[in-house]
């Protein structure tokens, strides 16, 4: 392994963070590397202090030095998203006729959309108001027989005529 690849592999090493075949990998460099092996030396001591520092309480004078800087940053960020809030709505003021325009494009889409409905679903109800006028407006139809009125008399085809639409000739009997 080379120096860099050991160097950023170091700190998990040290932590003991990494699988069994790159610990195998840092351990084979830092018995060969002089460099790499005074490199993790200190690491290990920065880290040993750290934990040291670590378990130490901290003073009173430290608690209330990070609570005024957290409080900083808390109004600090309750400051940023009220700026966002109004800019965007600032923005939203500015394009207003964009939102006129997605609006307008919305209702065309759905007026089409039901014209295309509509035209499309043409098929009707025996029982529905469209179905009843087409049938009356068209008068000696099966749907709408013409009835006769009081005193009229049908025409009725005679058996000779009958005949002469015939093309054999029937022997009438008599």
């Amino acid at each position: 392994m080379t120096c860099r690849w050991t160097r950023r592999h170091l700190a998990a090493y040290i932590d003991d963070e990494l699988s069994v075949g790159k610990r195998i990998a840092v351990d084979a460099h830092l018995a060969e590397c002089p460099a790499c092996v005074r490199l993790a030396d200190e690491q290990r001591e920065l880290s040993r202090t750290v934990r040291l520092v670590a378990g130490d309480r901290l003073d009173d004078d430290i608690v209330e030095r990070l609570r005024v800087v957290g409080g900083m940053v808390l109004s600090r960020i309750a400051a940023e998203r009220e700026v966002a809030r109004t800019t965007g709505m600032r923005g939203l003021a500015d394009n207003l006729h964009r939102v006129w325009l997605a609006g307008a494009a919305c209702a065309v889409t759905v007026v089409c959309a039901l014209v295309a409905a509509s035209a499309v679903s043409t098929v009707q109800s025996p029982d529905s108001l469209a179905a009843m006028m087409e049938a009356l407006s068209n008068p000696g139809s099966n749907e709408n027989p013409v009835q006769l009125r009081t005193g009229m008399v049908a025409p009725q085809l005679s058996p000779e005529a009958v005949l002469l639409t015939l093309h054999k000739t029937i022997p009438l009997t008599g």
